[in-house]
């Protein structure tokens, strides 16, 4: 059993010869998804890194905390 038959390739073709502008900005839409997808999986990753990296030297289960005057009293 076939996923598509031939008349259904045909349907998506010619839906995508008749709307070419819209099949045009959906491609451009997807693609700049990806990209930017891929932009901000790096821009983690590096963050990630840069702490690791920054706090490498400090133990893992201390707790820090600094006393000072609040604004609220």
């Amino acid at each position: 059993m076939l996923l598509f038959n031939r008349d259904t390739w045909q349907e998506i073709f010619g839906s995508i010869k008749k709307n070419k502008a819209r099949t045009i900005i959906t491609v451009i839409g997807v693609l700049w998804g990806i990209f930017i997808y891929i932009v901000l999986s790096g821009a983690a990753k590096g963050l990630d890194h840069g702490f690791e990296e920054k706090f490498e030297d400090v133990a893992m289960n201390s707790m820090f905390a600094w006393a000072q005057q609040t604004s609220v009293p």
